[in-house]
């Protein structure tokens, strides 16, 4: 597996809290990610997932009304393989949850637990990305 170059990667932040995306995209730049877009909710995140073709989505899975589960959910069953293929990184802050086991289900590129670190996101990133299916 080569190795990613994070500087090329466009990456969309879903979060309800904006204090917690303001870390994630702090994270996302000390990586070398720098093109970086946020949504504040997963009707945002539907929207700009379908616009932005992401290569990769970091998603709150606690959100309302549109929680992360439903936004994975919903782009997994688009028509358009390089939408419905968009690696989409869970972040929770309960590992063990019913939660964890249906993004598993809706096919989660892999999920992370808060507070998250700058390691935790290029692991997570590098294996989602070079596992996505053929777009």
């Amino acid at each position: 597996m080569a190795d990613i170059d994070f500087a090329k990667l466009k990456v969309l932040v879903v979060d309800d809290d904006q204090f917690y995306r303001g870390i994630l995209k702090r994270l996302l730049f000390q990586a070398g990610v720098r093109m970086i877009a946020e949504a504040e909710n997963g009707e945002a995140a539907i929207t700009s997932i379908t616009r932005l073709k992401p290569d990769a989505v970091l998603c709150d899975i606690e959100m309302e009304p549109v929680d992360g589960i439903e936004v994975l959910r919903r782009v997994r069953s688009v028509d358009i393989r390089q939408i419905a293929t968009t690696p989409i990184v869970m972040v929770t802050s309960h590992a063990t949850s019913d939660l964890v086991k249906q993004a598993i289900q809706y096919q989660a590129s892999g999920y992370l637990v808060k507070p998250v670190s700058l390691t935790d996101i290029q692991k997570r990133l590098t294996v989602a990305i070079q596992t996505r299916p053929d777009a």
